[in-house]
Order: C-alpha cells, then sequence, then structure tokens
C-alpha cells in the first residue's frame, strides 16, 4: 500500500476496523468499507472509511468497480 492508493476493506467488525485503522498510518486516498449491516458501515465511517458498500444482494465486486472508474 502507497499514499494516495485506494484499498478496499472486507468486513466492518473488529478485525475490519482495526485494518482501517492501521491502513490510515499509510494515508490512502480512499478507503472502502465492505459489509453486510449498515450499522457496522456507519461505525467505519466514524473510523475514517471513505465509501461504504452494503454487499447484502451479493453485488460489492460490482460497486467497488463503479466507486473506483473499474480500478478495483
Amino acid at each position: 500500500m502507497q499514499p494516495g492508493d485506494t484499498i478496499a476493506i472486507v468486513g466492518a467488525g473488529p478485525v475490519g476496523l482495526a485494518a482501517l485503522m492501521t491502513s490510515r498510518f499509510y494515508s490512502p486516498a480512499e478507503i472502502v468499507s465492505i459489509d453486510l449491516e449498515d450499522k457496522r458501515l456507519q461505525i467505519a465511517k466514524e473510523f475514517g472509511a471513505t465509501m461504504l458498500v452494503n454487499n447484502a444482494d451479493g453485488n460489492a465486486v460490482r460497486r467497488v468497480m463503479d466507486l473506483t472508474g473499474a480500478r478495483g
């Protein structure tokens, strides 16, 4: 991971939130948090996620591709 990268973190539970907090040390441009529960996604936003994807419909990959201009 390099400063300015876009990263995606799958899961906004305790481990995912720890990964999100740690990733901020590397100055990513965007942090996409993916989870099944909106409540956890809101917590991820409070911890620094810049984009949220609820994967309840199973379309997280497509949505991340849309959010990142097909860079993934």
